[in-house]
């Protein structure tokens, strides 16, 4: 879980760094994927507040990835 959650935050970050919107659409789609995967393992170990945890932070990398990267 540890690993996925780095990932995940590694990912994050890689939007930022990234040199155009189909890299950082890449690395959004990298950073959702490892923070549900992070997700899938703490429901399965019965963590519900780390799943809790996990899922507030999915949701926010998702809304400053849209906040920030749509075309609105």
């Amino acid at each position: 879980m540890e690993f996925f959650k780095r990932k995940a935050e590694k990912s994050y970050d890689a939007i930022y760094e990234a040199h155009s919107s189909s890299e950082a659409a890449a690395a959004y789609s990298d950073c959702k994927e490892a923070m549900h995967e992070a997700l899938r393992i703490a429901y399965q170990l019965g963590l519900k507040e780390e799943a809790a945890h996990l899922h507030k932070r999915l949701e926010h990398f998702k809304a400053v990835f849209r906040r920030q990267f749509s075309d609105s």
